[in-house]
């Protein structure tokens, strides 16, 4: 199954924006090479970086007899470890239509010790969470079957702005009809459109385009979301009509990154209004005195520690530290609480007090994996000690 192909705001709302997005964004993981599922071998290292978090979208149509299982119809990837997805909208409607099917399912292979792939044995059911029809993507969220917490693989998105010509990329393509498999087919951006928001490539797209394409550092890059066949017609015969076409390639056409992080920058901001209208009021209170307010108030906590690098220990300069109420999923600057910066010594104090309770903690730093945490703030607790892994 190894084929060859062609290789502002101003002042503090400003910084706050700015902030928030730093903690949102962690730092960043010429053929054909197919890799069905179950089947050792496996993608070029660096590519296989995004496989654990690419997966199978199923679909199964109410006209379906009872006992027909659903179908395969896409891939797509987790771009949240709560069990956030993205596809392109189209791989999701039903007979080309703009009507969504009414069971859509995802399932995740898991990678074997030697870089097989299979079948995964737990298929989660989707909903739709927001949809771009304009850009042709979606993103879908897993049904919670109870309220035991999970924690999906997601991919890390690229800086897709500063994508240049010829950079390498890699599209993960579903392979075979009606059979689950991930290929990967190698190429280069050959074009940008900025203003359009496409990116252009020469990597193979399989069934209509439905895959994800990524860096050659395993980073999500962009999804396909329409492919052009380059084509001329032949005049086999020599009667000076044409009588046959031939293809010489598919040029895809990929919606970028930037796009999928501006629809989960405004998926977390939906979800949380949605927390602050339940959460508790002392809470929701302490997120608007502006910091010398709230640190005059009785009652709440200061919020600082260190950020360490987990190999030897030392200190981490420049890191950001996030405070957000516990289990929002996306740090914006609707959602942040409170933030603090590290020093040379990697010592932080968060710029306002906050009421004790559980919180999330974010914290992210250059050349570091970013580390999501949960925190109970009372005023008897010691500064925070975050270690932080090395990014791979």
């Amino acid at each position: 199954m190894h084929e060859k192909a062609r290789s502002h705001k101003k002042g503090g709302t400003a910084l706050l924006t700015a902030v928030a997005l730093l903690l949102s964004l962690g730092p960043s993981p010429s053929g054909g090479r197919p890799v069905p599922a179950g089947q050792a071998g496996g993608p070029p290292a660096l590519y296989a970086r995004a496989l654990p978090s690419v997966g199978f979208i199923y679909l199964r149509d109410p006209r379906d007899v009872a006992d027909r299982p659903p179908r395969p119809k896409a891939c797509a990837a987790v771009v949240r470890g709560d069990g956030v997805i993205v596809t392109g909208y189209r791989a999701i409607c039903r007979d080309n239509s703009e009507a969504l099917y009414d069971e859509i399912f995802f399932e995740l292979p898991e990678t074997g010790g030697r870089g097989e792939l299979f079948r995964g044995a737990r298929r989660y059911r989707l909903k739709p969470a927001l949809i771009d029809k304009s850009y042709d993507l979606a993103l879908l969220r897993v049904e919670r079957e109870s309220a035991e917490p999970f924690d999906l693989p997601p991919v890390a998105l690229a800086d897709s702005l500063g994508a240049q010509l010829l950079d390498e990329l890699a599209i993960i393509g579903f392979a075979e009809k009606g059979v689950p498999s991930l290929s990967i087919y190698e190429g280069v951006v050959e074009g940008i459109d900025r203003l359009e928001n496409w990116i252009r490539t020469d990597a193979r797209l399989l069934r209509g385009g439905a895959g994800v394409a990524v860096t050659a550092e395993g980073k999500l890059l962009g999804i396909p979301a329409k492919v052009i066949v380059d084509s001329q017609a032949v005049d086999r015969d020599g009667d000076g009509r044409p009588d046959a076409v031939r293809q010489f390639g598919a040029v895809a056409f990929l919606r970028p990154a930037h796009l999928v992080a501006s629809m989960l920058n405004r998926l977390g901001e939906s979800e949380a209004r949605v927390i602050q209208k339940a959460a508790p009021e002392s809470l929701v209170a302490s997120s608007a005195p502006p910091p010398a307010q709230a640190s005059e108030a009785g009652g709440l906590v200061a919020v600082k520690g260190m950020v360490r690098s987990a190999p030897d220990g030392k200190s981490v300069a420049g890191a950001r530290v996030g405070l957000v109420a516990a289990g929002s999923a996306s740090v914006t600057s609707s959602t942040l609480l409170a933030w603090g910066g590290t020093n040379p010594e990697g010592r932080f104090n968060m710029n306002r007090r906050v009421p004790p309770g559980l919180y999330t903690v974010r914290a992210v730093a250059l050349g570091y994996e970013p580390l999501t945490m949960n925190l109970d703030v009372d005023e008897r607790m010691p500064p925070l000690v975050i270690d932080l892994r090395r990014a791979k």
